[in-house]
């Protein structure tokens, strides 16, 4: 999972060898909260990751950091999964970028149009 990792997530995620355990901690520089991108526009994309905020005691604050599982899923399948995740961040961050400059209040059908242009 960590050369996957190394191949599609250098420079747009921050990430380090875990020590132990079955999960691979992640942070996304650039993003507030990763809670719209994985339970939203992730989970259409087939992409199972827990956002970090499910695992905070006050939910109602931003959390940038998301969790990736590798102990249930084959090898086979880490480096189309990194590779699919690297497109979800980049197409989030770019949505931020959007927000920043329109405000929040910027829908994501509206989002769509101003990014293809």
């Amino acid at each position: 999972m960590l050369e996957a990792a190394d191949k599609h997530l250098k420079g747009l995620c921050e990430y380090s060898v875990p020590l132990g355990g079955m999960f691979l901690w992640m942070k996304v520089p650039g993003l507030t909260s990763t809670w719209d991108m994985i339970m939203e526009r992730g989970l259409k994309k087939n992409i199972m990751l827990m956002p970090g905020k499910a695992f905070q005691p006050d939910l109602d604050k931003p959390c940038s950091y998301l969790r990736a599982a590798f102990s249930i899923a084959p090898e086979d399948k880490f480096e189309p999964a990194m590779e699919r995740l690297a497109e979800l961040v980049r197409e989030e961050l770019a949505i931020e970028k959007i927000r920043q400059k329109y405000g929040e209040l910027v829908m994501i059908r509206d989002i769509d149009n101003m990014s293809n242009n």
